[in-house]
């Protein structure tokens, strides 16, 4: 699984750049504008956030990667993934820190548990030594039965070896045969390399780890936003086929944000990055103090009974300070295409900035939204509910803030697209009056040239030199169209017209 190049990580990581920049014309006009979509950024605020949930959950298992025996907390999470992969109810459950405890469990089809105590070190008999206090073995379960050691793939045979001279030395309580040793000892998916690598940033196996991690948590996002955009879709009177195309193209789209989200805070979080937000997190925690703590904890998820004050304190400032690094690279994903937009002078700076502005509030409403959500779930059904009030505290928040600081932004800026608006309005009024359009044929190309005012037309024409021949160029066409499908009409003759008139005109104007 490691194994895989650094074009293929390459690869999806530019994949999931332009899934987030992508044009919906083709599959949903209605969802393509420039201006932000209230009753969408409302949807998509809470997408994110749940699916960056699943992230920070991450992140928080992640940060003992950065430790000075970071790659031996990665071997447990990657030989973990690699069991998972393959069908196995494996799990981690050495962060209890228990003195001789298992770091991993794996429940078997039979209902047996195999508990696993990860042992990587630069050799074999390093690894094997380390499984030995005053001469006799330490991993032993509630039965005093021995665990499993695992040890990396590349060292098998070696500890092996090195468990059999400890068992015929008498240092494995209940075992005498030397054979035993390859019960003992399990081969790990991992050798030792890969496992450093897991640890650090910017190599195929931390970036591959970060890509299936990632895959989870966009296919939470993918799946809310879906169902969501397809019940708004079908309330807003659209078919249950066309319903199902926007909500698709809506729910991949979001799934991309939240994926490169993920992978990319994920990487940072390995260069220490995320402790920027360390200080405030810290401070903000101590500030509110433990029962804020012990909330903010449960919105996510998070156990706090019989946990430590001074542990909850210390989690709940973890927690804060990777929603703070999530948010940041949500709102940097979700205005990159703005970015370019800007630099190729298809939006002016205020939209760039108002856009911003929009963007940032959601996002950051949506965080909130989504732990006062998860407060008041976790009080009602712990697990279930909490899940649900993230999501509908996302929503609903995140996207009545994003709205709020629309309209205040408004104020003060007007859209690019209200701009190009105008200027069509003003070339529509003079097209019509040199074409002679009738009442019933201007309401008919209006609705033509609506399915025309796409984001990207929209974008075009700002960006475009001679913004009215632009807007000439949209209308016209569907003009001469409309025009087409008037009756021809036969002029009037010279005898009808002086026959009209003499009756009209009689007694008042003598006609020959």
């Amino acid at each position: 699984m490691f194994l895989q190049g650094k074009r293929i990580i390459t690869s999806i990581l530019m994949v999931t750049l332009m899934i987030t920049a992508i044009h919906l014309d083709g599959f949903a006009q209605s969802s393509n504008s420039i201006v932000p979509q209230n009753g969408k950024q409302a949807i998509d605020s809470g997408a994110y956030v749940s699916g960056n949930n699943n992230t920070i959950n991450n992140l928080l298992e992640q940060s003992k990667f950065t430790a000075r025996q970071g790659h031996a907390f990665a071997a447990e999470r990657g030989n973990n993934l690699v069991d998972r992969l393959h069908g196995k109810n494996a799990t981690v459950i050495g962060d209890d820190n228990v003195k001789n405890g298992a770091d991993r469990k794996i429940l078997n089809r039979d209902g047996s548990v195999t508990l696993i105590q990860d042992k990587y070190y630069s050799d074999a008999k390093k690894g094997i030594d380390a499984c030995f206090e005053d001469g006799k073995f330490r991993y032993l379960d509630g039965d005093g039965n021995p665990m499993q050691i695992e040890v990396p793939s590349d060292q098998y045979t070696d500890a092996i070896k090195c468990m059999e001279d400890k068992i015929r030395n008498g240092k494995v309580p209940g075992i005498t045969d030397p054979a035993e040793a390859k019960n003992l000892v399990r081969k790990g998916s991992l050798t030792y390399k890969q496992a450093v690598n897991l640890a650090k940033a910017g190599t195929v196996e931390s970036l591959t780890y970060d890509a299936l991690k990632g895959t989870v948590s966009a296919a939470c996002g993918f799946g809310i936003s879906t169902l969501i955009n397809y019940a708004v879709a079908r309330r807003n009177g659209s078919s249950r086929e066309e319903a199902i195309k926007v909500a698709s193209i809506n729910g991949f789209k979001t799934g991309g944000v939240v994926f490169a989200t993920s992978v990319i805070s994920s990487q940072l979080a390995r260069t220490g990055v995320v402790t920027i937000f360390a200080p405030s997190a810290e401070a903000l925690t101590n500030a509110l103090g433990p029962e804020f703590a012990k909330t903010l904890l449960n919105s996510v998820g998070k156990e706090t009974t019989g946990v430590a004050t001074e542990t909850i304190l210390k989690n709940a400032a973890k927690v804060l300070r990777n929603q703070g690094l999530t948010a940041s690279i949500t709102i940097i994903v979700l205005t990159s295409v703005d970015v370019i937009d800007l630099f190729r002078g298809r939006i002016s700076a205020e939209q760039m900035i108002k856009n911003l502005a929009v963007t940032s509030a959601a996002v950051v409403g949506g965080y909130v939204g989504s732990t006062v959500g998860g407060i008041a779930g976790s009080a009602v059904a712990p697990g279930v509910g909490t899940t649900i009030g993230n999501v509908v505290g996302g929503i609903v928040i995140g996207g009545a803030t994003g709205v709020a600081t629309e309209q205040i932004m408004g104020v003060f800026l007007k859209d690019d697209a209200e701009k190009m608006l105008e200027i069509l309005e003003i070339e529509f009024q003079r097209l019509a009056e040199d074409y002679i359009l009738s009442d019933e044929e201007a309401n008919k190309v209006v609705d033509l040239l609506k399915d025309e005012l796409t984001s990207k037309n929209l974008k075009d024409m700002y960006a475009s030199q001679d913004k009215e021949a632009f807007a000439d160029s949209l209308i016209e066409p569907l003009m001469e169209e409309e025009i087409k499908k008037r009756e021809e009409m036969e002029a009037p003759s010279e005898e009808e017209i002086r026959a009209e008139l003499k009756s009209t005109l009689k007694g008042v104007v003598f006609i020959h």
